[in-house]
């Protein structure tokens, strides 16, 4: 049997404990600077401000002024219709499912900017609790599109 002993004196346990203490200051930063990078979304939207700024993280630059707000109820349960759009949301990792039967407002604006140049563009932002739970970037036309709020 090997037996080491070591002798432990105050200025090596103070380094020692200097050194764990550096290494975690350490590892905090660099976990912190991995969960707040560009890639963070803020869903808040609790005013029409809120909105604009929430799509502006998407690359969207919308009119100021909505063209259409309301207020709608999320069926319970979601039918056709709202299944077919919540798998859109779910692409973008949002769901409606938690939200059936709720009151939401709806607000939609002008998308100024879409890449190719296509007019008449709208985002449409569903909101509960000043939080952003559906949207999406359409056009009304009779040949129209809708996807999620990133382009790609």
């Amino acid at each position: 049997m090997l037996a080491i002993s070591i002798k432990v004196t105050k200025k090596k346990a103070a380094a020692a404990l200097f050194i764990i203490f550096a290494l975690l200051c350490i590892a905090a930063v660099i976990l912190s600077t991995l969960g707040s990078g560009d890639g963070d979304i803020s869903y808040s939207a609790a005013d029409t401000q809120g909105c604009v700024e929430f799509l502006r993280q998407f690359g969207w630059e919308v009119d100021a002024a909505p063209l259409e707000e309301e207020a709608v109820v999320i069926p319970d349960p979601l039918d056709d219709v709202y299944s077919e759009y919540n798998e859109i949301q779910k692409s973008q990792g949002l769901d409606l499912s938690p939200y059936t039967g709720k009151e939401v407002r709806h607000i939609r604006f002008s998308v100024k900017n879409y890449p190719d140049g296509t007019e008449n563009v709208e985002a449409n932002l569903l909101i509960y609790n000043s939080k952003v739970i559906a949207g999406d970037i359409c056009t009304p036309s009779l040949n129209g599109f809708m996807h999620g709020f990133d382009l790609n």
